[in-house]
């Protein structure tokens, strides 16, 4: 897929294991040939263990036998769009990038799918551009469809006990 100049690769995943401190999710499809990421991926609470700032969940690979040995590749930084996270991954090789790379996180609403656009060896040289990118991105249509009331109310009882992390959409 494309924006502007920048192609990109659509991961889906389903929630797979969800618990109070992180959930994680397993490969459902790409969109493309070549899967960038792991079939296993975990958002989990950052925990201030690094000097970053600006994020309070982080994204990690499963690329090991153990999840506290793989690799955290990002935390999810908010946008101005209350439901669009972003973040970037500077481990060269880690998704067989070759220069820093963004990647994008949507949370499809009512549902327990996440969609992240991995932009390879691509990142906005500046902030202005990075701004017009999220400004510029749509999700697919299907994606923003309502889902029955009794579905949301579920979520919505599971948001508030801390369980699921808010939906994100892309405007």
């Amino acid at each position: 897929m494309e924006t502007g100049n920048s192609n990109f690769v659509r991961h889906t995943y389903k929630v797979n294991k969800e618990l109070k401190s992180y959930t994680i999710y397993q490969i459902e499809e790409v969109n493309q040939p070549g899967n960038l990421l792991t079939d296993l991926i975990r958002i989990e609470p950052f925990l201030n263990m690094t000097k970053a700032t600006n994020f309070n969940k982080y994204f990690r690979l499963k690329n090991r036998t153990n999840w506290l040995k793989s690799d955290l590749i990002t935390g999810l930084k908010p946008t101005s769009s209350k439901d669009l996270f972003f973040g970037d991954c500077s481990k060269i090789g880690a998704i067989g990038n070759k220069e820093k790379s963004l990647l994008l996180f949507y949370f499809k609403p009512y549902s327990d799918t996440l969609i992240i656009d991995v932009f390879k060896d691509f990142y906005p040289y500046n902030e202005h551009l990075l701004q017009n990118l999220l400004k510029g991105f749509k999700s697919n249509p299907k994606a923003t469809q309502k889902q029955p009331k009794s579905k949301r109310k579920a979520i919505e009882k599971q948001q508030k006990r801390g369980v699921v992390q808010a939906p994100l959409l892309f405007n």
